[in-house]
């Protein structure tokens, strides 16, 4: 079986960060448990990448734009050679454009 490495980029982390403090703002402990469950899904694609369909944002760029679901989240990344790079965290409500 094919192991990929995670590199989230600065775009990643500031969503990450972004929603977190959203979260933690009315429950420290949902924030906490969002966050726990967000990076053990991220960490998941070190095995099994390409599981993840490709998302409706690869139309414009044709890089192999993935997104994996996790509850109401979208986590997009691409795979470039041996590594996934995470590019955004988005809401289900968000806009479909990166």
């Amino acid at each position: 079986m094919k192991t990929y490495q995670i590199n989230i980029r600065p775009t990643a982390e500031s969503d990450i960060l972004e929603r977190y403090e959203q979260i933690y703002s009315e429950s420290p402990e949902n924030a906490q448990a969002w966050y726990k469950d967000l990076i053990t899904a991220i960490k998941s694609l070190q095995h099994l990448a390409q599981r993840c369909p490709i998302a409706d944002e690869d139309a414009e760029f044709n890089l192999g734009i993935r997104h994996l679901i996790v509850g109401r989240y979208r986590v997009l990344y691409f795979l470039q050679g041996t590594t996934v790079e995470v590019l955004h965290i988005r809401h289900e409500r968000h806009s479909r454009r990166l």
